[in-house]
């Protein structure tokens, strides 16, 4: 059985992501997409293409771009896609640390651009406490 071509567009967005290649990465969303975060300072439902990019702007200063989201594995077919992913950080301010698996669960559009868009915390207590 072959992978689902979803699996390799999720794949190609988190490496664009790491490659801080923000227009690659908005090519994967649809113009209306809705990124729900839970837990911390970050947490809300981002709309739209500018407000997911205002986050990861956030993210981005928070952490000093340490930021990372390790690929553990990729689940796909037509309509939703699941990311099993390992997140580590250093928090800017005082030099703590994250490292917590997270699940990342997409809609997926029929051209498979994430149409929503959630975290779901394997460790909720240290993702929150990082993220005050």
């Amino acid at each position: 059985m072959s992978e689902h071509p979803n699996v390799a567009r999720i794949v190609e967005g988190y490496e664009r992501y790491a490659a801080r290649d923000v227009d690659g990465v908005l090519r994967l969303l649809s113009d209306d997409v809705v990124w729900h975060v839970t837990g911390g300072r970050f947490a809300g439902d981002h709309k739209g293409r500018d407000e997911v990019v205002a986050h990861f702007e956030a993210l981005t200063r928070f952490t000093e771009g340490t930021l990372l989201l390790n690929v553990l594995d990729v689940f796909a077919d037509d309509h939703h896609a699941v990311a099993h992913v390992r997140e580590t950080a250093t928090r800017a301010a005082d030099g703590a640390r994250l490292d917590v698996r997270e699940a990342h669960v997409f809609h997926l559009d029929p051209d498979g651009r994430a149409t929503e868009f959630w975290n779901v915390h394997g460790d909720p207590e240290a993702y929150e406490a990082f993220f005050v």
